[in-house]
């Protein structure tokens, strides 16, 4: 594990001068936050937006050819991948602590009272479309690398905007949904753990994918 947490340290350094793009989550968190937008609609924003700028480490990557970098270094395959996990979802949980007191601190000064079970309930809807989007793009970009896989890896945004509709158009999901809302801590332990699953076999997909690649 200590070989990961280095592997995320080093990616970190590397994504260091993209740290700046943040600024516009900031200020898209605050101006849904004046505008009353629950912490669903937050929560969402974080998960694409960070999941979209997060990827941006496999283009520096590519870029700067740093393949032979990783490869010099004394770690295994598999640490280089958990590393890469470990920093996107760091970033993550980064991003969404930030945006959590953006919007609790415009709340305060609303004079709002603050809805701790919608809090908790965007922060679980945030992490499942955040976790589908980064399970499904990271095993691509270490198969098919950047270049290659920045058209296909548009695929889980597409993917996560239609579960977010889909129920919406179908009486018998939107049946489904709302009978979950009715029993929310019911729906947020399956959340939870429908993303467990999905990265720990988004995980095992990027170990297998990366496998191939390094062979060619």
């Amino acid at each position: 594990m200590s070989n990961s947490l280095k592997m995320a340290r080093l990616d970190y350094f590397v994504f260091k001068s993209q740290i700046i793009s943040y600024a516009a989550l900031i200020f898209m968190t605050v101006m849904f936050s004046l505008m009353g937008s629950s912490f669903v609609t937050l929560g969402i924003t974080v998960a694409w937006f960070v999941a979209l700028l997060s990827t941006n480490i496999f283009s520096i990557q590519e870029k700067n050819e740093l393949e032979e970098l990783y490869a010099s270094l004394p770690f295994n395959l598999k640490s280089i991948i958990r590393g890469r996990y470990i920093f996107t979802f760091v970033n993550y949980a980064l991003a969404m602590i930030l945006t959590i007191i953006i919007g609790v601190s415009v709340s305060f000064m609303q004079k709002k009272n603050l809805d701790y079970a919608d809090t908790f309930l965007g922060i679980c809807i945030s992490l499942l479309a955040f976790t589908i989007i980064s399970g499904i793009q990271i095993p691509v970009y270490f198969k098919l690398g950047y270049t290659k896989a920045k058209a296909w890896c548009v695929i889980p945004f597409i993917l996560v905007m239609a579960i977010c509709i889909l129920p919406f158009f179908l009486d018998a999901f939107l049946g489904i949904i709302t009978g979950l809302m009715e029993h929310q801590m019911i729906l947020e332990i399956i959340i939870l753990i429908i993303s467990f699953i999905v990265l720990l076999v988004s995980y095992n997909l990027s170990v297998k994918c990366y496998q191939k690649s390094s062979r060619r």
